[in-house]
């Protein structure tokens, strides 16, 4: 009986899955340098690290793929239209998949897409950056071969600078919403919104979205002359907090907030962690994507055309000698939906059917 047992064990053991690694986790991490590598661009061109860099970088892409994967389509398309910044900031782009050159040429001919598209059709890059998807995806499966998605940005030596990795292949921050992270501004409308102690400068990342899509929203601070505001941690007073309202159309990821400096206040001899100047606060928003709405349901943002946020944004401000009292505002802005693109390569072209 006891061996019987034990057998059983070995069998249940030996048929339960791995387990799914995370893909945060994965890869090299900040601080180290990008594995060598060489693949082939849309026109058929080798590259390496060296001709696809800028001045102060690369900006580097592991999507799934250019043919049957509308999410990565989405982020290539979106990634095209934020190029130009990227230049300006003497970074370059570039993004690499499973796809043969012929699949990634018809898509960048089609979607206009101008920079880089590497094929690595037999995955060698994506193990060499240990990132390649085997528990989804196994042997014989037609995805076998595919990454887990994420974007590396480094110096021009290939330093990784930072990366940006999600849980869900479904969700993908824009390049728009890398940039603000970076110090750039917010796009579209901007609201400015003055009061006696400050200006705010309300603005996102991107005013569209699409199922999965990361996008930030942004609010830039200039505090009046001597005037500060209460940073979180505070005691007896009312922190900076904003709060985005509950949207079932968006998943409201960590607000994140400058670092704070302190301030000493002589008479009270007190001293306080405070914002002053220039800061910035932001927090990202990830649309829904199919099978995320309430209650498991499909989420009905695919068949929306906008989305309405909704926050409030509290606050405490005081100057040397003047103490405000709490005061909040509210604060809102509209995202436009675009759908997913599912348009395929001609079938002369695939190698593997639509999964």
């Amino acid at each position: 009986m006891l061996l019987s047992s034990l057998i059983l064990v070995a069998a249940l053991a030996q048929a339960a899955p791995p387990p799914r690694p995370d893909p945060v986790e994965l890869g090299p991490q900040a601080g180290q340098r990008l594995p060598a590598f060489e693949a082939r661009d849309q026109s058929g061109r080798s590259r390496t690290f060296a001709s696809l860099s800028g001045p102060k970088g690369l900006v580097l892409v592991f999507f799934r793929s250019a043919d049957w994967c509308p999410y990565c389509k989405a982020q290539l398309v979106e990634m095209e239209s934020q190029v130009k910044r990227f230049r300006k900031r003497g970074l370059e782009v570039a993004a690499l998949s499973y796809d043969s050159v012929e699949v990634l040429k018809n898509f960048a001919t089609r979607k206009g897409i101008t920079f880089p598209l590497l094929s690595d059709p037999d995955s060698k890059v994506i193990r060499a950056f240990g990132l390649l998807n085997e528990v989804d995806y196994p042997k014989g499966h037609m995805a076998h071969g595919v990454p887990f998605p994420g974007t590396f940005v480094t110096d021009a030596s290939g330093m990784i600078v930072s990366r940006h990795f999600d849980k869900e292949y479904q969700e993908r921050r824009t390049a728009a919403s890398l940039l603000v992270s970076l110090g750039e501004p917010g796009a579209g409308p901007v609201k400015e919104i003055v009061t006696d102690q400050f200006v705010l400068r309300a603005s996102v990342s991107n005013t569209d979205v699409a199922p999965g899509r990361r996008v930030t929203l942004v609010l830039d601070f200039t505090m009046g002359p001597k005037m500060h505001a209460y940073a979180p941690g505070v005691k007896g007073y009312r922190p900076l907090n904003f709060r985005l309202a509950e949207n079932p159309f968006v998943t409201a990821h960590e607000v994140r907030y400058p670092e704070s400096r302190p301030y000493t206040f002589a008479p009270l001899k007190e001293t306080v962690p405070v914002f002053a100047g220039h800061f910035r606060v932001l927090q990202d928003v990830t649309a829904l994507g199919p099978n995320r709405g309430p209650g498991g349901t499909p989420s009905p943002v695919i068949q929306m055309t906008e989305i309405d946020l909704s926050g409030t944004l509290e606050y405490q401000v005081c100057s040397d000698v003047v103490c405000y009292a709490p005061a909040s505002m509210p604060l809102q802005w509209t995202l436009t939906v675009a759908p997913l693109d599912r348009e395929r390569a001609p079938e002369a072209l695939r190698k593997k059917p639509l999964p």
